[in-house]
């Protein structure tokens, strides 16, 4: 897979997606996790699962303020699903070296969502580009063999949860 930023022409453009995106995230992680045979792999799918549910919620005032939640979100979930079955993990270092090598392409999208975001909503693009660093920390870790590649999860999901209570 070669993930490519997307360009957009309007901030509501790039954030529908990028909230779709969160939608289907998570029941394609969540999918991970249901396939993976070692206990503590798929406990870290469903941590990013989590991640991605957190950060739809974090992320659905705006999207309701903006008009841009999808209509059938039910479907955007098995769509998340069926992408998962359709490319399963080869092996855990694959997807981790994948993660890597990919995931940058997203913060590239969402540094250029930014540009062209209102002000106010800053603080809510910082969050969700610090997930995907979350994400990248962890799978470099991993590859590493650090003995807590999952600090960088944990540490999102506790910032996640100081940012929603605000």
């Amino acid at each position: 897979m070669t993930i490519v930023a997307r360009t957009f022409a309007t901030f509501a453009e790039g954030f529908a997606l990028s909230y779709a995106d969160e939608v289907s995230g998570e029941t394609y992680f969540a999918t991970f996790a249901t396939a993976e045979p070692d206990p503590r792999r798929a406990a870290i799918w469903e941590k990013i699962a989590l991640i991605e549910n957190c950060m739809e919620a974090a992320l659905r005032p705006l999207a309701k303020a903006l008009g841009v939640i999808p209509p059938d979100l039910a479907a955007l979930r098995e769509s998340g699903r069926e992408e998962a079955l359709a490319n399963p993990i080869q092996s855990w270092e694959a997807a981790m070296e994948e993660m890597v090598r990919e995931y940058p392409a997203y913060l590239d999208e969402f540094a250029g969502l930014k540009v062209i975001a209102p002000q106010e909503v800053f603080d809510g693009m910082d969050l969700i580009y610090a997930h995907e660093v979350a994400m990248i920390d962890f799978a470099k870790l991993d590859l590493a063999g650090n003995r807590d590649p999952g600090a960088p999860l944990d540490a999102f999901l506790t910032r996640l949860g100081k940012w929603s209570a605000t």
